[in-house]
């Protein structure tokens, strides 16, 4: 990013200014409210920006404004229909769901998902136990809502290679229980609730058979949404499912056959 800044601060863009560890709180048209339904296009925008070093907030204009914050920083919950299980918030701090983390090799995990994200870790977990002591076990507890044979259909000729080489990754897993070093469990259920001591989670779940599981390590993968608050004040179209933008969102749906 120091490269990246300083290219652009350069001559070839002499009005450019690159604020980084900075935060998007809220965005306004500023002196046109919500309600408003006129002379908005010709009014500014008003940040709320917040220094993440300092914590200092401080406003700033601008003209036009572009949503690039993408949804990595706004998981979905692990619990229930999508609804954050008992005590998942006060813990959600503890729960591992960057793809950049270091797995704990030689412990047990819980991981929660199914689609390409959750099969990504678990591409991790493999290669982490591959460069591991032989003498070192992993065990994993993969937890979708999807029965085994509903995990992460493959598309025919998916034009997306590495998409595909994850589905059959997913399914050679749980064909052969786990890889080397690492036993690997299927479990089909809902989480209730978590709680926490100092080395053990403990997961309460939907199951009559399995009602609990405990393990070391959490792993969620349920996927992400957007960060609708930073412009919950402007009269953006969303989709009431999806959460983007109503265009992209018809856009995309009508090519998926919906």
């Amino acid at each position: 990013l120091d490269h990246i800044k300083s290219y652009l601060c350069s001559n070839a863009c002499p009005n450019f200014n690159l604020k980084l560890s900075t935060t998007l709180i809220s965005s306004v048209r500023q002196n046109s409210p919500k309600t408003s339904m006129s002379s908005r296009s010709s009014s500014p925008f008003l940040l709320l920006l917040k220094d993440s070093n300092t914590n200092v907030e401080f406003h700033h204009k601008t003209d036009k404004l572009i949503d690039c914050s993408g949804t990595y920083s706004n998981p979905s919950p692990l619990g229930l229909s999508s609804q954050p299980a008992l005590n998942e918030r006060s813990l959600n701090s503890e729960i591992t769901r960057s793809l950049n983390a270091e797995i704990p090799v030689g412990s047990k995990i819980l991981l929660v998902g199914s689609g390409a994200t959750a099969i990504t870790f678990l591409k991790k977990i493999v290669e982490a136990c591959e460069n591991a002591d032989n003498n070192v076990q992993t065990e994993v507890i993969w937890l979708t809502r999807r029965g085994k044979d509903e995990i992460y259909h493959r598309i025919p000729s998916d034009p997306l290679p590495q998409r595909d080489n994850l589905s059959v990754l997913a399914h050679t897993l749980l064909q052969n229980c786990g890889s080397n070093n690492l036993k690997l469990t299927h479990l089909q259920s809902e989480i209730l609730s978590l709680s926490k001591s100092p080395d053990q989670w403990t997961v309460g779940l939907t199951s009559r058979t399995t009602p609990t599981v405990t393990c070391s390590t959490i792993i969620g993968a349920t996927g992400f949404r957007p960060d609708t608050s930073i412009y919950s004040e402007l009269q953006v179209h969303t989709c009431y499912a999806s959460e983007g933008p109503m265009k992209l969102a018809g856009y995309l749906l009508s090519q998926s056959g919906g």
